[in-house]
Protein backbone atom coordinates (compact mmCIF):
# COMPACT_ATOMS: atom_id res chain seq x y z
CA UNK A 1 0.00 0.00 0.00
CA UNK A 2 2.57 2.39 0.72
CA UNK A 3 4.98 1.49 -2.08
CA UNK A 4 1.67 2.00 -4.47
CA UNK A 5 1.15 5.82 -3.03
CA UNK A 6 4.69 6.94 -3.14
CA UNK A 7 4.69 5.57 -6.70
CA UNK A 8 1.51 7.64 -6.99
CA UNK A 9 3.13 10.25 -5.70
CA UNK A 10 5.67 10.40 -7.90
CA UNK A 11 3.70 10.15 -10.89
CA UNK A 12 2.36 13.09 -9.74
CA UNK A 13 5.36 14.98 -9.12
CA UNK A 14 6.28 13.58 -12.82
CA UNK A 15 3.52 14.75 -14.02
CA UNK A 16 3.56 18.20 -13.13
CA UNK A 17 7.33 18.66 -13.56
CA UNK A 18 6.61 17.76 -17.33
CA UNK A 19 3.66 20.23 -16.94
CA UNK A 20 5.62 23.32 -16.20
CA UNK A 21 8.15 22.36 -18.33
CA UNK A 22 6.53 22.50 -21.09
CA UNK A 23 4.59 25.81 -20.30
CA UNK A 24 8.19 27.50 -19.58
CA UNK A 25 9.33 26.41 -23.40
CA UNK A 26 6.36 27.81 -25.07
CA UNK A 27 6.58 30.87 -22.85
CA UNK A 28 10.32 31.15 -24.29
CA UNK A 29 9.16 29.99 -27.90
CA UNK A 30 6.40 32.69 -27.62
CA UNK A 31 8.94 35.52 -26.75
CA UNK A 32 10.55 34.73 -29.41
CA UNK A 33 8.59 34.16 -32.22
CA UNK A 34 6.53 37.23 -31.26
CA UNK A 35 10.10 39.31 -30.98
CA UNK A 36 9.30 40.28 -26.81
CA UNK A 37 11.37 40.32 -23.90
CA UNK A 38 10.03 41.31 -20.75
CA UNK A 39 6.66 42.17 -19.73
CA UNK A 40 4.10 40.52 -22.08
CA UNK A 41 1.67 43.14 -24.23
CA UNK A 42 -1.94 42.59 -24.68
CA UNK A 43 -3.34 45.82 -26.08
CA UNK A 44 -7.37 45.07 -25.79
CA UNK A 45 -9.87 42.88 -27.78
CA UNK A 46 -9.98 45.05 -30.64
CA UNK A 47 -6.18 45.49 -31.17
CA UNK A 48 -6.21 41.70 -31.28
CA UNK A 49 -8.83 41.43 -33.87
CA UNK A 50 -6.56 44.05 -36.42
CA UNK A 51 -3.54 41.86 -35.99
CA UNK A 52 -2.20 43.92 -32.98
CA UNK A 53 -1.99 47.52 -34.59
CA UNK A 54 -2.89 49.74 -31.51
CA UNK A 55 -1.20 53.30 -32.01
CA UNK A 56 -4.24 54.57 -33.68
CA UNK A 57 -6.51 53.26 -31.69
CA UNK A 58 -8.90 55.88 -30.10
CA UNK A 59 -11.28 55.94 -26.82
CA UNK A 60 -11.02 53.46 -24.29
CA UNK A 61 -9.23 51.32 -26.26
CA UNK A 62 -6.11 53.69 -26.26
CA UNK A 63 -5.40 53.30 -22.04
CA UNK A 64 -3.59 49.78 -23.18
CA UNK A 65 -1.01 51.72 -25.80
CA UNK A 66 -0.98 55.46 -27.68
CA UNK A 67 -2.82 57.42 -25.14
CA UNK A 68 -3.04 60.38 -26.67
CA UNK A 69 -5.85 58.94 -29.01
CA UNK A 70 -8.20 59.46 -26.25
CA UNK A 71 -8.41 63.06 -26.55
CA UNK A 72 -9.38 63.19 -30.64
CA UNK A 73 -12.45 60.88 -29.73
CA UNK A 74 -16.36 62.22 -28.74
CA UNK A 75 -16.39 59.96 -25.50
CA UNK A 76 -15.50 61.82 -22.07
CA UNK A 77 -15.32 58.39 -20.15
CA UNK A 78 -14.76 55.11 -20.83
CA UNK A 79 -14.39 51.63 -19.35
CA UNK A 80 -13.00 48.29 -20.34
CA UNK A 81 -12.29 44.77 -19.13
CA UNK A 82 -11.07 42.07 -21.49
CA UNK A 83 -9.10 38.93 -21.52
CA UNK A 84 -6.92 36.81 -23.96
CA UNK A 85 -5.98 32.92 -23.89
CA UNK A 86 -2.99 32.91 -25.79
CA UNK A 87 -2.50 29.96 -28.13
CA UNK A 88 -5.76 28.26 -26.16
CA UNK A 89 -3.41 27.89 -23.28
CA UNK A 90 -5.07 28.53 -19.94
CA UNK A 91 -1.18 29.40 -18.29
CA UNK A 92 -1.00 31.59 -20.94
CA UNK A 93 -3.35 33.87 -20.12
CA UNK A 94 -4.26 37.37 -19.56
CA UNK A 95 -6.55 39.93 -17.89
CA UNK A 96 -6.89 43.00 -18.02
CA UNK A 97 -9.37 46.35 -17.08
CA UNK A 98 -8.20 50.17 -17.99
CA UNK A 99 -10.75 53.52 -17.62
CA UNK A 100 -10.02 56.79 -18.57
CA UNK A 101 -11.60 60.31 -18.03
CA UNK A 102 -11.25 63.74 -20.07
CA UNK A 103 -11.07 66.77 -17.97
CA UNK A 104 -12.44 69.45 -19.85
CA UNK A 105 -11.21 69.31 -23.30
CA UNK A 106 -7.67 69.21 -23.60
CA UNK A 107 -7.02 66.92 -20.79
CA UNK A 108 -7.27 63.30 -20.14
CA UNK A 109 -6.28 60.88 -17.67
CA UNK A 110 -6.01 56.93 -18.02
CA UNK A 111 -5.50 54.16 -15.64
CA UNK A 112 -4.90 50.02 -16.29
CA UNK A 113 -4.13 46.97 -14.94
CA UNK A 114 -2.78 43.78 -16.47
CA UNK A 115 -2.22 40.22 -15.53
CA UNK A 116 -0.32 37.48 -17.29
CA UNK A 117 0.80 33.66 -16.98
CA UNK A 118 0.47 31.23 -14.37
CA UNK A 119 1.48 30.19 -10.91
CA UNK A 120 5.12 29.40 -11.68
CA UNK A 121 5.83 32.46 -14.17
CA UNK A 122 3.09 35.51 -13.83
CA UNK A 123 3.95 39.48 -14.85
CA UNK A 124 1.97 42.19 -13.64
CA UNK A 125 1.70 46.02 -15.02
CA UNK A 126 -0.04 48.94 -13.59
CA UNK A 127 -0.23 51.98 -16.02
CA UNK A 128 -0.99 55.57 -15.26
CA UNK A 129 -1.47 58.23 -18.74
CA UNK A 130 -1.80 61.43 -18.87
CA UNK A 131 -2.99 62.89 -22.63
CA UNK A 132 -2.75 66.78 -23.41
CA UNK A 133 -4.07 68.56 -26.69
CA UNK A 134 -2.07 71.01 -28.04
CA UNK A 135 -3.59 71.83 -30.94
CA UNK A 136 -6.57 71.36 -32.59
CA UNK A 137 -6.00 67.92 -33.91
CA UNK A 138 -2.92 67.32 -32.49
CA UNK A 139 -2.52 65.49 -29.15
CA UNK A 140 0.44 64.29 -26.64
CA UNK A 141 0.54 61.63 -24.15
CA UNK A 142 3.14 59.90 -21.60
CA UNK A 143 2.31 56.49 -19.59
CA UNK A 144 4.25 55.45 -16.42
CA UNK A 145 4.05 51.78 -15.50
CA UNK A 146 4.80 49.72 -12.77
CA UNK A 147 5.73 45.91 -13.35
CA UNK A 148 6.32 43.09 -11.52
CA UNK A 149 8.10 39.83 -13.01
CA UNK A 150 7.47 36.71 -10.75
CA UNK A 151 8.95 33.49 -11.21
CA UNK A 152 8.88 30.61 -9.09
CA UNK A 153 12.11 29.73 -8.72
CA UNK A 154 13.53 33.11 -8.76
CA UNK A 155 11.48 35.35 -6.85
CA UNK A 156 10.50 38.60 -8.07
CA UNK A 157 11.65 41.22 -10.23
CA UNK A 158 9.97 45.28 -10.13
CA UNK A 159 10.78 47.51 -12.88
CA UNK A 160 9.03 50.71 -14.44
CA UNK A 161 8.66 51.30 -17.69
CA UNK A 162 7.10 54.56 -19.54
CA UNK A 163 5.41 55.49 -23.51
CA UNK A 164 5.15 58.54 -25.20
CA UNK A 165 2.35 58.51 -27.70
CA UNK A 166 1.53 61.32 -30.57
CA UNK A 167 -1.73 61.54 -32.62
CA UNK A 168 -3.32 63.52 -34.99
CA UNK A 169 -5.65 63.92 -37.89
CA UNK A 170 -5.41 65.29 -41.73
CA UNK A 171 -8.69 65.87 -41.94
CA UNK A 172 -11.73 64.35 -41.01
CA UNK A 173 -10.94 60.72 -42.77
CA UNK A 174 -7.15 60.56 -42.33
CA UNK A 175 -5.23 60.24 -39.58
CA UNK A 176 -1.64 59.53 -37.67
CA UNK A 177 0.04 58.45 -34.91
CA UNK A 178 3.59 57.80 -33.16
CA UNK A 179 4.13 55.64 -30.29
CA UNK A 180 7.63 55.00 -28.16
CA UNK A 181 7.45 52.46 -25.53
CA UNK A 182 10.65 52.48 -23.16
CA UNK A 183 13.02 53.92 -25.84
CA UNK A 184 15.91 52.60 -23.09
CA UNK A 185 15.33 49.52 -22.16
CA UNK A 186 14.87 48.33 -18.48
CA UNK A 187 17.35 46.09 -17.16
CA UNK A 188 14.70 42.86 -15.41
CA UNK A 189 17.72 40.62 -14.90
CA UNK A 190 21.18 39.74 -16.34
CA UNK A 191 21.34 39.94 -19.73
CA UNK A 192 17.85 40.62 -19.59
CA UNK A 193 15.99 43.82 -20.99
CA UNK A 194 12.36 44.61 -21.22
CA UNK A 195 10.95 45.31 -24.59
CA UNK A 196 11.04 48.69 -26.39
CA UNK A 197 9.87 49.45 -29.25
CA UNK A 198 8.51 52.20 -31.26
CA UNK A 199 5.26 52.46 -33.71
CA UNK A 200 3.96 54.55 -36.75
CA UNK A 201 0.66 54.24 -37.54
CA UNK A 202 -1.89 55.65 -39.97
CA UNK A 203 -5.63 55.13 -40.62
CA UNK A 204 -7.83 56.27 -43.64
CA UNK A 205 -11.89 56.42 -43.06
CA UNK A 206 -12.72 55.23 -46.39
CA UNK A 207 -16.27 55.91 -45.92
CA UNK A 208 -19.11 55.26 -42.93
CA UNK A 209 -18.64 51.72 -43.48
CA UNK A 210 -14.89 51.04 -44.08
CA UNK A 211 -11.91 52.35 -42.28
CA UNK A 212 -8.18 51.58 -43.12
CA UNK A 213 -5.47 51.05 -40.96
CA UNK A 214 -1.72 50.56 -40.98
CA UNK A 215 1.46 50.02 -39.05
CA UNK A 216 4.80 49.95 -39.07
CA UNK A 217 6.37 48.67 -35.19
CA UNK A 218 10.32 48.01 -34.65
CA UNK A 219 11.44 46.38 -31.76
CA UNK A 220 14.87 46.76 -30.95
CA UNK A 221 17.23 44.27 -32.25
CA UNK A 222 14.36 42.87 -34.57
CA UNK A 223 13.05 43.21 -37.89
CA UNK A 224 10.28 45.71 -38.30
CA UNK A 225 6.95 44.40 -38.21
CA UNK A 226 4.18 45.55 -40.69
CA UNK A 227 0.37 45.45 -40.01
CA UNK A 228 -2.47 45.92 -41.88
CA UNK A 229 -5.73 46.15 -40.68
CA UNK A 230 -9.57 47.14 -42.30
CA UNK A 231 -12.71 47.71 -40.04
CA UNK A 232 -16.19 47.05 -41.89
CA UNK A 233 -19.44 48.00 -40.58
CA UNK A 234 -22.05 46.25 -42.58
CA UNK A 235 -24.81 47.53 -40.12
CA UNK A 236 -24.40 50.47 -37.24
CA UNK A 237 -24.79 47.96 -34.39
CA UNK A 238 -21.62 45.81 -36.24
CA UNK A 239 -18.14 46.09 -36.59
CA UNK A 240 -15.90 43.25 -38.57
CA UNK A 241 -12.25 43.20 -38.83
CA UNK A 242 -9.58 41.57 -40.13
CA UNK A 243 -5.62 42.00 -39.68
CA UNK A 244 -2.45 40.63 -40.98
CA UNK A 245 1.03 41.72 -39.76
CA UNK A 246 4.42 40.26 -41.01
CA UNK A 247 6.33 39.06 -37.98
CA UNK A 248 5.56 36.86 -37.13
CA UNK A 249 2.86 36.08 -39.70
CA UNK A 250 -0.31 36.72 -37.80
CA UNK A 251 -3.95 36.36 -38.82
CA UNK A 252 -6.70 37.81 -37.51
CA UNK A 253 -10.26 38.58 -37.14
CA UNK A 254 -13.13 39.71 -35.14
CA UNK A 255 -15.74 42.08 -34.34
CA UNK A 256 -17.76 43.93 -32.34
CA UNK A 257 -21.72 44.42 -31.03
CA UNK A 258 -23.31 47.02 -29.81
CA UNK A 259 -25.29 45.80 -27.07
CA UNK A 260 -27.07 49.03 -26.21
CA UNK A 261 -26.00 52.92 -26.36
CA UNK A 262 -23.15 52.29 -23.94
CA UNK A 263 -22.11 49.07 -23.68
CA UNK A 264 -20.65 47.17 -26.50
CA UNK A 265 -18.72 43.38 -26.85
CA UNK A 266 -15.66 42.74 -28.57
CA UNK A 267 -14.56 39.25 -29.90
CA UNK A 268 -11.47 38.62 -31.49
CA UNK A 269 -8.86 35.50 -32.63
CA UNK A 270 -5.44 35.63 -33.63
CA UNK A 271 -3.75 32.95 -35.97
CA UNK A 272 -0.57 31.83 -35.99
CA UNK A 273 0.63 29.09 -38.38
CA UNK A 274 3.06 27.82 -35.58
CA UNK A 275 1.36 27.96 -32.25
CA UNK A 276 -2.35 27.86 -32.96
CA UNK A 277 -5.10 30.39 -32.33
CA UNK A 278 -5.24 32.80 -29.20
CA UNK A 279 -8.72 34.26 -28.89
CA UNK A 280 -9.86 37.19 -27.03
CA UNK A 281 -12.71 39.43 -25.55
CA UNK A 282 -13.76 42.57 -24.43
CA UNK A 283 -16.44 44.76 -22.85
CA UNK A 284 -16.47 48.46 -23.08
CA UNK A 285 -18.62 51.23 -21.51
CA UNK A 286 -18.61 54.36 -23.05
CA UNK A 287 -20.46 57.31 -21.89
CA UNK A 288 -20.26 60.82 -23.89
Amino acid sequence: MTTHTNQHRTNKSLTTLKHITLITTLLLCCNCIIAQQGAYSFQGSRSAGLASISSTLNSVNAVFNNFSNALLSKEKFGAIIGSQRRFSLSELSTAQMGAFKKIGSNNAFGVSLNTYGFTEYREHKLSLSYARRILENLSLSVNFDYNQLIISENGEKAFFTYGIGLSGKVNDKIGYAAYIFNFENSDIATQTESNAYIQLGFYNIVSKKIKLHAELEKYIKELPNLKLGIEYSPISLLDVRLGFNTLPGTMAFGFSVDINSKISLDADVQYNNLLGTSPSIGLKYLAQ
